[in-house]
Order: structure tokens, then C-alpha cells, then sequence
């Protein structure tokens, strides 16, 4: 029912959606929070050269690796607030700006987390 969950957690799911399903997802999420709840949704880091290049395709059932960016504009543009990107321990920490990830040279996009979270809330 609408306005009925906390929370809705899903881990290594994102990625095996059609785009148009990740979207009914993310629509029915919304629907189905109370005001404030939130969604944590994990999936493999494209930001990490060894996943994005290699790793996400040892599973047959990947669809598309969705870079973080993509995945906090989609979560915002159904109407979610607050969205965040958690690559590292320190992102748990919601007082704190995000880390972010600001690559130097070319051996940082191979240090970069192999998975991250998309956590957002129902305004």
C-alpha cells in the first residue's frame, strides 16, 4: 500500500533491470514509502576500471553498469531527495559531504570501490 514502508533495500538487483523496469522501481518506491523513508540500492562500480571493464560482465544476467551519476539523477528525478552516493565507510555518515570521486591520474580508477550504494529519501 502507499505511504506503507520505512525502508526498501536492494543489493546487486539494479543492474539486471530493463531501464524502464529500474524506472517503475524507483516510481513504486516512492509511492510506497511514508514521507522521509529511504532507499538503499547497491550495485557494481563502473568508476572501478576492473568492474566496469571486466568484473560486471562475469555475470550474464548484468544488463548495463549504471555509473553513479546516472543512478542519483534517476532517483532525483523521481522526485526523491537527499540523494547520495556511499563509495566508502565514511559516506555512512549523512552530516558529512559525500566523498565523491575526483579521479588525478589513471591508477585511481583502478583503487575506486568495486560496488556502491544509491541512498536516497522520499521527500
Amino acid at each position: 500500500p502507499a505511504d506503507s514502508l520505512g525502508a526498501i533495500t536492494a543489493f546487486h538487483l539494479v543492474e539486471h533491470l530493463p531501464f524502464p523496469v529500474l524506472m517503475n522501481l524507483l516510481e513504486e518506491a516512492n509511492r510506497t514509502l511514508r514521507p522521509g523513508g529511504a532507499i538503499l540500492f547497491e550495485t557494481p562500480n563502473p568508476e572501478c576500471l576492473v568492474v566496469g571493464a571486466c568484473n560486471f560482465y562475469y555475470d550474464p544476467t548484468h544488463r548495463n553498469p549504471l555509473p553513479p551519476g546516472l543512478l542519483r539523477f534517476l532517483a532525483e528525478e523521481r522526485a526523491f531527495s537527499q540523494a547520495r552516493i556511499i563509495r566508502r565507510d565514511e559516506d555512512l555518515d549523512l552530516a558529512r559531504p559525500e566523498s565523491g570521486f575526483s579521479p588525478a591520474e589513471v591508477n585511481d580508477w583502478f583503487n575506486v570501490p568495486m560496488d556502491y550504494a544509491l541512498y536516497a529519501r522520499r521527500a
